[in-house]
């Protein structure tokens, strides 16, 4: 009876031995049992999708490759406001959500993780997912700080969103400084994570001047992950403007010149 107690126990001893949980996003390695994922950064308020295989690199005594069935984030382990979404049991892959409190300070924080087989006898894979919270994991580029364009001629901003975090978010982009009347929408762009996105804002002047608009970028997971930068816009007076103008009062004793501009400026405005 001892015998067989200790062969059985062999046996599922080499079955556990052999188990390992592969990680797919945010980054791509393979965990053990009671081992540390080291992460990276992420920002307050995001959502850190874990996403995992479901082989289990183990097999059944009868040499069936055996799967994992459920990635469960132990709640109990999650810092104070923090919540979480295991997997839908059978999905493949396996994707685990959890959302970081939206006021966390900067800090490193760890939850616990575990894989579970419901049906081959494989036994459990518990691991530790260690991250590191910062607000400083967006920046704003504006490629060109000084823009030149004519009255009702589009200024072309050019912003490159670097998302340095382990979290797909989206970003707000806000103009602010402009005349009211020249106010456009804010734009949403989704950057995922390690990535950079390119964004193109454009602004429609329709008065001459100097201005020095502020662009705003700011996570729609978290106030607290935003970066600005100030741009400046010269509007010029536009050659059709100064057309249209030419066109406006009485000539009594016109030049050829000024005839010739006078026709242009009242074809500009007829067509206007």
């Amino acid at each position: 009876m001892i015998k067989k107690i200790i062969i059985f126990l062999s046996v599922l001893l080499v079955f556990t031995l052999g188990a390992s949980v592969k990680i797919l996003e945010p980054t791509t390695t393979v965990v053990s049992n009671g081992s540390t994922l080291e992460l990276g950064a992420v920002g307050p308020g995001q959502k850190i999708t874990l996403v995992t295989s479901t082989d289990s690199g183990a097999e059944t005594p009868q040499k069936i490759p055996a799967d994992w069935d459920v990635l469960e984030v132990k709640s109990s382990s999650l810092p104070l406001g923090w919540h979480a979404e295991s997997s839908k049991t059978y999905e493949n892959p396996l994707r685990a959500h959890v959302f970081v409190s939206k006021n966390a300070k900067d800090g490193v924080y760890t939850f616990s993780v575990q894989a579970i087989d419901e049906l081959q006898g494989v036994s459990p894979v518990n691991f530790n997912v260690r991250v590191n919270v910062s607000r400083e994991i967006m920046e704003l580029n504006v490629l060109k700080n000084i823009l030149s364009t004519g009255a009702k001629q589009p200024a072309t901003l050019s912003l490159l969103i670097l998302n340095k975090g382990r979290a797909g978010d989206v970003f707000r982009i806000t103009i602010k400084g402009l005349p009211e009347k020249w106010k456009r929408p804010p734009v949403d762009v989704y950057v995922p994570h390690d990535s950079a996105k390119l964004v193109q804002v454009e602004i429609l002047p329709e008065e001459q001047g100097q201005y020095a608009p502020e662009v705003g970028v700011v996570s729609l997971s978290s106030p607290l992950i935003s970066d600005k930068s100030r741009v400046t816009l010269i509007v010029k007076s536009s050659l059709y403007e100064d057309l249209k103008a030419t066109s406006h009062g009485l000539l009594l004793f016109p030049t050829v010149e000024q005839s010739i501009y006078y026709l242009i400026g009242f074809l500009v405005n007829s067509i206007s």
